[in-house]
């Protein structure tokens, strides 16, 4: 967020910056958080190097 207010003019700027960044991860840990466990154990979520390599997180 401290990001996109730097870089925006207005508020209203670096919220809708922040939020078209963000929209992508948030979507993604909510469709992953819905999927039933498996019985592996194995976690569904994404472990940070790979969020890095798809550019979901800085």
């Amino acid at each position: 967020m401290v990001e996109a207010l730097r870089e925006a003019d207005s508020i209203a700027e670096a919220l809708q910056t922040f939020q078209s960044r963000r929209k992508p991860v948030t979507d993604k840990y909510q469709e992953l958080s819905r999927q039933a466990p498996t019985q592996g154990g194995e976690s569904v979520f994404l472990k940070k190097a790979t969020l890095k390599k798809l550019r979901l997180i800085i």
